[in-house]
């Protein structure tokens, strides 16, 4: 998925920079081509009520808008899925850890959960600090192997904030 979010990437730059050079010619081209590109994948993206070589500067700031949207949602998207697989694979490894005691599991599998849900929230970045703050501290208690995958799915989750507003 990161080579479509690249991909994306350089379309929404040519957008633009055909914005910025303001050529009408290659603004509709511009427009015909990427049109034709995503009208599958953004809902919103069809040929402008039927227009063909007929567009404007703001039907194409409209459609860069459009891709800034689709390359969010896809972000998003992996990034849940990543965490997913990160605390699938975490639960796993305490489930199987065998030098630690049933209800030490127990409570270790309820902190990973805390911290998806806390992932799901829509917090500012002080609250978001302060919820994974208390996981930060009690993963310090832990021996270096659950810790450390406690640690993995905190700081996953604080980068995913860091970059959001860059998606």
């Amino acid at each position: 998925m990161n080579k479509t979010i690249r991909e994306i990437d350089k379309d929404i730059n040519r957008c633009k920079n055909l914005i910025e050079e303001n050529n009408y010619l290659e603004i509709v081209i511009g427009l015909e081509e990427l049109i034709d590109k995503y009208d599958s994948y953004i809902e919103n993206i069809k040929k402008y009520d039927g227009r063909v070589w007929n567009y404007s500067k703001s039907d194409l700031e409209k459609l860069m808008k459009e891709l800034v949207g689709y390359k969010k949602e896809l972000s998003i998207r992996e990034y849940k899925n990543k965490l997913t697989k990160l605390i699938g694979s975490s639960i796993d490894y305490i489930k199987n850890h065998d030098t630690i005691d049933k209800s030490k599991k127990i409570n270790l599998i309820e902190v990973i959960r805390d911290l998806h849900n806390i992932s799901n929230e829509d917090l500012d970045k002080e609250k978001l600090w302060e919820a994974l703050r208390i996981y930060i501290r009690l993963a310090s208690d832990e021996d270096i192997e659950v810790g450390s995958k406690l640690i993995a799915i905190i700081n996953y989750i604080l980068d995913f904030y860091k970059d959001r507003s860059l998606v």
